[in-house]
């Protein structure tokens, strides 16, 4: 078959990348000493993902080594349509570095961070907005989030005047691209980096970090039309 030759050396350059990047993830993650229960998936589950793994990868082994072997599995497809395959392969390569990269980080919401902070309900509900919007601000600069847009946060009426401005200029100084709400995610990295400012607002770095080994609690969205 035509092309069948390129076609197969782009096959086995996109798997030694790919099994490059899988091993070295997976080398530093054996490293961390951290035991993963295999069994806690299902039994059966276990089984028929590890055999249909092994046919998968071992068919793609044999057709690396000697194409002829897996020629009863060949189907014909025009060339136009298996070099888009190949540029699909090649995208996908940062995606699946980024992917291992992202496993195992440690994340929180800021309402988690928030949570952690030292008696927070001994605060007034101004204070406790004057604390929200410090900790955002904390994050200036270390957060970068996808959306373009300025967090809302309107000032309660018993805010004591002073205080009024205060708030509204830390809403003011915020970037559009900073945390669009409560409810954002805060990566390990990102808190580490801002540690030394949350500190300063009161924060304790022994209680944040037991809120990022704690597994993740889901958010619940409600919206209410009257």
């Amino acid at each position: 078959m035509e092309h069948a030759s390129t076609f197969r050396i782009l096959t086995i350059i996109l798997f030694v990348l790919l099994a490059a990047t899988g091993v070295y993830h997976r080398v530093r993650a054996a490293r961390s000493g951290e035991k993963i229960s295999r069994r806690e998936e299902g039994l059966p589950i276990m089984i028929l993902l590890r055999l249909f793994g092994f046919s998968l990868w071992m068919g793609l082994l044999l057709y690396m080594i000697n194409p002829r072997w897996m020629a009863w599995s060949t189907l014909w497809l025009p060339p136009w349509l298996r070099w888009v395959g190949a540029a699909l392969g090649v995208l996908a390569l940062p995606l699946i570095y980024w992917m291992f990269s992202s496993l195992g980080t440690n994340v929180i919401s800021l309402m988690e961070l928030l949570a952690s902070y030292p008696s927070p309900r001994s605060l007034k509900p101004w204070e406790q907005d004057r604390l929200i919007l410090k900790t955002i601000q904390t994050f200036q600069g270390q957060y970068r989030s996808p959306y373009q847009r300025r967090i809302e946060f309107p000032n309660r009426n018993e805010t004591p005047p002073g205080e009024r401005e205060a708030l509204e200029a830390i809403v003011q100084s915020l970037g559009t691209d900073g945390i669009p709400d409560t409810v954002a995610y805060l990566t390990e990295e990102e808190i580490m980096s801002s540690m030394a400012g949350l500190e300063q607002l009161g924060y304790y770095r022994e209680s944040i970090m037991a809120a990022l080994t704690m597994p993740t609690q889901p958010i619940d969205y409600r919206h209410f039309s009257f």
